[in-house]
């Protein structure tokens, strides 16, 4: 529909992913002629008309597999960059009361270990999905694929809010001040983290139920 026919609310205040400035629209009164519609299930199966006039595959993958593509590459590299974040503030970070140079204690020296792990087993992750993804392609009409798919971009998203928890516990107080990267990160993986996409009870329960032959509800497939 045109655009002068939507209203949009200035409702995007949120703790976290305040940049992508998802507000909510109004829409009142406006007649959409059939032209203007297109069915969703035929974009999650990647045979939407808009893709099908593209000679590129790229544009003929299923909505969810393509959607995964966008999303998880910013959690990868927000574990990335918090880890990195991490090792900055810990190198200097000195105790206001003990005087005790944080790099040299044992419980911060196993935190950010831990969380060089996560990131690199994040990213070695992602690899392997993106390889299989560039492989298989277009060709994922069956809604079993597509939930695999959802599956482990939702349980690279758990392992890094998981791994990021872990990291905060760690930062101290100043570590929360606006101006921190790590307070930053903690933010938006939160949130990307309880998104419909890249939530993990909900891809589990999925992938269970095709597992064990039950009727599967998500509509997001």
């Amino acid at each position: 529909m045109p655009r002068a026919d939507v209203k949009v609310l200035d409702t995007w205040y949120i703790s976290g992913m305040a940049g992508t400035g998802s507000n909510d629209i109004v829409v009142e009164d406006v007649f959409v002629p059939d032209h203007r519609t297109g069915p969703f299930s035929l974009a999650l199966a990647g045979a939407a008309p808009g893709q099908l006039i593209h000679s590129n595959p790229m544009y003929h993958l299923p909505f969810v597999p393509f959607a995964m593509a966008e999303v998880t590459p910013v959690v990868v590299g927000a574990m990335r960059g918090l880890a990195d974040a991490f090792v900055e503030r810990t190198r200097p970070r000195q105790g206001t009361l003990s005087h005790e140079k944080a790099s040299g204690r044992q419980a911060a020296q196993i935190r950010l270990g831990r969380a060089l792990a996560a990131a690199e087993a994040a990213e070695t992750l992602w690899a392997a999905h993106l390889d299989r993804l560039t492989a298989q392609g277009p060709d994922l009409s069956d809604p079993r694929d597509r939930a695999e798919m959802k599956l482990k971009a939702s349980y690279i998203t758990d392992l890094c809010r998981t791994a990021v928890n872990d990291i905060v516990r760690g930062i101290g107080a100043d570590g929360y001040r606006t101006a921190s990267p790590l307070q930053r990160f903690h933010r938006d993986l939160s949130v990307l983290s309880v998104h419909a996409f890249l939530d993990i009870d909900t891809a589990s329960e999925t992938m269970g139920r095709f597992t064990l032959d039950l009727p599967v509800t998500d509509r997001l497939l």
